[in-house]
């Protein structure tokens, strides 16, 4: 009991150190930004996709309950969208290829977590990025949607304890069943579904975990206290901390295909295959020895002529001591020169692992945001969104959005001007450092 309690720990303490080192937390908010601008085409298309099944009736309702956050031109712009067939028309495609594109963009979030947590390099072709993307939306909008679907059930239908409990309980399978084609297909490594079950497991139930907290703080909290500032807020965390877990549980098949791998088994096994073979060698080459059976024979009848007996026991000479001063140290010199090419050969391995986590971490980056960088970008894309839905209205508002969904090109433009200013600044103080 105790092993296994010690061993549970030690599988704890390496994941929180892979955690650390791959940087979760970066990775789980790209993988949040991103979702969260997909969300919002997302909406735009369920909402007039609901408008074309339920017609003018439920647009009016849709409106209506929109009223409290837009601005009446933004509600005069949504109604055109929904209720008038060009804007309907437009609001779709516009809808779809920034779907498509958010999609994109999540797909290579996770890809890139993936790569890293599994120290691997991404190569892929087109068709493997489209069916991994399919396997993106099919496996957390699955999720989405069930986490979504039975809470809506709990909250609209009085079904009872048992059977609100037997949901929750089922949920964490449901879920494990929907993220685990995501497991098995994302590491550019070869994987099995024993390997990739643990990681769905552990990010199922955090997702259950997530769901609960998330109920009983909406439950408890205002609804009116901060508006719709605060449901975005609370929707960000929620996409945060899921794409949290998501990372988590590819770290946990990690750890836990690291602590699989034989070692000394591997190693107890040849070395005993080698004794047997060495064993067996030796019993073909051994020189007979005269046995107690042998000397016995002698006393009775079966004796051996005493001159061939005493010529197979007459010393042969002592060997001279010089040579074999001469052959020790011919030894000797052979011995140093062979450790010393071994050394030679030997990779010292904490060095090689700093040499290729270096490596993989710079080809990892090249040409990404670092640092502070997608925390930044989050924070913006947020800001700019709720200014496209609340403060904005007209033309502002879709020039807003156009910046927001198109990720960090507004974001990347004004790094490059405050550098370029910084730059400018540090050469005119040098031209005058100069000049005095």
């Amino acid at each position: 009991m105790q092993t296994r309690l010690r061993s549970a720990l030690e599988t704890a303490k390496r994941v929180g150190v892979v955690a650390k080192e791959q940087e979760l937390t970066f990775l789980a908010a790209a993988v949040a930004y991103y979702a969260f601008v997909s969300l919002i085409p997302a909406a735009v298309l369920a909402l007039i996709v609901a408008t074309v099944v339920g017609g003018e009736q439920l647009a009016t309702v849709l409106l209506e309950s929109t009223g409290q956050f837009l601005t009446p031109s933004g509600q005069e712009v949504l109604t055109t969208a929904l209720t008038a067939s060009d804007g309907r028309g437009s609001a779709t495609v516009l809808g779809v290829g920034f779907l498509l594109w958010g999609t994109l963009k999540v797909f290579r979030a996770l890809d890139t977590a993936f790569a890293a947590v599994y120290g691997t390099e991404h190569e892929s072709t087109a068709l493997d990025e489209v069916v991994d993307s399919i396997v993106v939306v099919l496996g957390i909008g699955a999720s989405m949607t069930l986490m979504f679907a039975l809470a809506g059930a709990f909250a609209a239908f009085n079904l009872g304890v048992g059977v609100e409990a037997l949901g929750v309980l089922s949920l964490p399978i449901l879920l494990t069943a929907a993220f685990l084609p995501l497991f098995y297909r994302f590491p550019d490594t070869t994987v099995t579904v024993r390997e990739v079950l643990p990681g769905a497991v552990v990010a199922a139930v955090v997702w259950t975990a997530m769901q609960a907290g998330f109920q009983l703080y909406a439950s408890v909290a205002s609804t009116s206290a901060y508006g719709i500032v605060g449901g975005v807020i609370l929707l960000v965390t929620w996409l945060y901390l899921a794409g949290a877990a998501v990372i988590l549980g590819a770290v946990v098949n990690v750890v836990l295909t690291e602590n699989r791998v034989p070692g000394t088994a591997t190693q107890g096994t040849s070395v005993g295959a080698a004794t047997t073979t060495t064993a067996a060698g030796a019993s073909d080459t051994a020189v007979p020895s005269k046995t107690p059976a042998t000397d016995d024979r002698q006393f009775q009848g079966h004796r051996e002529p005493a001159s061939e007996y005493m010529a197979e026991r007459e010393p042969r000479g002592a060997p001279d001591v010089a040579d074999l001063a001469e052959e020790v140290e011919e030894l000797r010199s052979e011995l140093d020169g062979f450790e010393e090419d071994v050394e030679q050969r030997t990779v010292d391995r904490p060095q090689l692992e700093a040499d290729l986590k270096s490596y993989v971490r710079t080809r990892m980056r090249q040409g990404k945001a670092t640092g502070w960088g997608p925390y930044l970008v989050l924070l913006y894309g947020t800001v700019m969104s709720l200014g496209a839905f609340y403060w904005l209205s007209g033309w502002p508002a879709v020039a807003a959005m156009l910046i927001t969904f198109t990720s960090t090109l507004g974001l990347y433009v004004l790094f490059v001007l405050f550098g370029g200013v910084i730059g400018a600044v540090r050469t005119a103080g040098g031209i005058a450092e100069r000049l005095r």
